[in-house]
Order: C-alpha cells, then sequence, then structure tokens
C-alpha cells in the first residue's frame, strides 16, 4: 500500500513524471481497499478539493474508524465548519482530544488551540499550556512557541519572560519563523535574556528569509 501511496503522490505532483490526477485517484483507491488509513486520508482530501466532496468525508470517516490522527483533524475542521457535515462542536473537540490521546503532535497542537481560544468548548488555558508544553519539550517548534507566548502572557501558566525566552529560542532555532522574529527583538531589547543586539540581528535576518511579514517591513524600511 505504502509503494502505491507514494506513486499516487508523485503523480500529483508532476515533478518526475506528467501529473495525472484521475491516475493518482486509481491507486489511492488501490491503496485504501488494502486497509491503508492514510490511502483513506489522501483520497479524502482528493475529493474534498473535488466535486465529490461527501466521498471524502466517508474516506476520512474510514480514516478515523482505523483511528489514524491525521484524518480525525480533517473531520474536526469540518466539523467545526459545517463543511459538507453539520456543524457539530461537540463532535470536532472530540476527534481532537482523540488525536491528541494518540500522541500525535498536530492533534496535540490543534487540541490545545481550542482550549486556548475557546472556540468550540469552554476555554480552559491552563490544559492548553500544559499540552502546549509537553509537545515542545518533544521536540515541536509550533507547541514551543505557543507556549512561548502563554508565559510571556501569563496565560494559563504563571508569568515568566525568562522562561518564556527559552521556548522561543527553542521554536527559533528549530525554524519556526514567528518565534525567530520575537526572540530576534528579546535579544535585541534584553527582555528575558541577556541583550545581544548582534544575535538579535542576526534572528531578525533570518526572520526576513523565512518571510515574516513584519521583518520583511522592518528590513524595507
Amino acid at each position: 500500500a505504502e509503494a502505491l501511496i507514494y506513486y499516487a503522490q508523485v503523480l500529483q505532483d508532476g515533478d518526475k513524471i506528467p501529473r495525472n490526477e484521475k491516475k493518482a485517484k486509481k491507486y489511492l483507491e488501490r491503496a485504501a481497499k488494502k486497509g491503508s488509513s492514510i490511502a483513506h486520508v489522501r483520497l479524502g482530501q482528493f475529493y474534498l478539493d473535488s466535486s465529490e466532496a461527501k466521498k471524502g468525508v466517508k474516506e476520512l470517516q474510514k480514516g478515523v474508524k482505523q483511528n489514524n490522527s491525521e484524518a480525525m483533524i480533517y473531520l474536526s475542521q469540518l466539523y467545526q465548519e459545517g463543511i459538507v457535515v453539520k456543524q457539530n462542536n461537540e463532535e470536532a473537540l472530540n476527534l481532537l482530544k482523540r488525536g491528541s490521546n494518540n500522541g500525535y503532535p498536530p492533534a496535540i497542537n490543534a487540541y490545545a488551540a481550542v482550549l486556548r481560544s475557546g472556540s468550540i468548548c469552554h476555554k480552559d488555558s491552563q490544559q492548553a499550556a500544559t499540552l502546549y508544553k509537553g509537545n515542545a519539550d518533544l521536540g515541536n517548534r509550533d507547541a514551543a512557541c505557543m507556549y512561548a507566548q502563554m508565559l510571556e502572557n501569563g496565560e494559563g501558566v504563571e508569568k515568566n519572560i525568562e522562561e518564556a525566552a527559552k521556548y522561543f529560542k527553542i521554536s527559533a532555532d528549530l525554524g519556526n519563523t514567528e518565534a525567530t522574529y520575537h526572540y530576534g527583538h528579546m535579544l535585541i531589547n534584553g527582555q528575558g535574556v541577556a541583550k545581544d543586539e548582534a544575535a538579535g540581528s542576526e534572528y531578525l535576518k533570518k526572520a526576513v528569509e523565512l518571510e515574516h511579514p513584519e521583518a520583511l517591513y522592518e528590513y524595507a524600511v
């Protein structure tokens, strides 16, 4: 099944061989019939981008039944926005929680995000911070940036600028654009870290390379 999925991706990308969406779909269907949960997710995405969106939902549901966390994220998004399916925040939340409990980093971040914002559930900043920290300590750059923001603002955790700077640096060094920009300014201003304008400028240059909008503007003027 993995070889079928890989070849379908090659056909969709059209880099090494001529692009052929129709043929790619057939290979994904073959992989799905072999029981690949990844194939169900990819096929679901394929259908959702076409005129057969309802088929896409069914494929994602098959992926969820196979405990595929990526399928849970995509299906949760559909339930949150009421796209193709009827809006159902409770189901959307349950899917993210399941994916998070599976230990899937993107699902952990997505679950933490809705807990932090309270967009589809009761707001729980403390739990969100705990989830972000756990994911950050496992090397997830986006979680590290989110946790750093919460530390900086005292959101769900006790305010700690020094600890925030530490996590912004971790995130920046892993390539997170927002953290790279923010940590650069923290260095320049000596905020939570020893002042170092030269090092700060290097981080800001990196933010420009990563096309951070504010960094691009600052270097333009």
